[in-house]
């Protein structure tokens, strides 16, 4: 299954890399301190149903192995767009099947046997901007 060896590899990883600094993240767009390229988002209009979203992400991230809930590419995005969204509603990471990094090595991406690649540089993306928030909150409150 698409994203199972993903979030098979993150769950072995601590939760303060791969999933706190995306669900803190979530937290300051919800809150509309910063904007995300890499995780998508509904609009919500009230404080409760973004509480609802964090619980469930919070959920989600104690049982590791649901975290990603799986891999889908997508063609509505361009090929100025990033490789990757997180879409912390359902949990899927969204491949930018017209990104052209992803065009120049798709068959090889979604072989079997090598898929995880792809899936592992596509997660970074998402996790590299929920550090560099982590980092930069950081900064500022020490």
């Amino acid at each position: 299954m698409p994203g199972a060896r993903l979030a098979r590899k993150l769950a072995s990883s601590p939760a303060s890399l791969a999933r706190r600094p995306i669900i803190e993240m979530v937290r300051a767009v919800l809150d509309g301190k910063i904007k995300s390229r890499y995780i998508a988002l509904p609009p919500l209009s009230n404080k409760g149903e973004r509480d609802k979203l964090i619980a469930a992400l919070e959920k989600r991230a104690e049982v590791p192995e649901q975290f990603v809930g799986g891999i889908d590419f997508v063609y509505d995005a361009t090929s100025d767009d990033g490789i990757a969204v997180y879409d912390a509603v359902t949990g899927r990471l969204k491949v930018n099947g017209l990104h052209p990094f992803v065009g120049a090595f798709f068959d090889e991406f979604t072989s079997k046997a090598s898929g995880l690649p792809l899936e592992m540089f596509a997660m970074a993306e998402v996790l590299l901007e929920s550090h560099l928030h982590q980092t930069r909150s950081q900064t500022r409150s020490g």
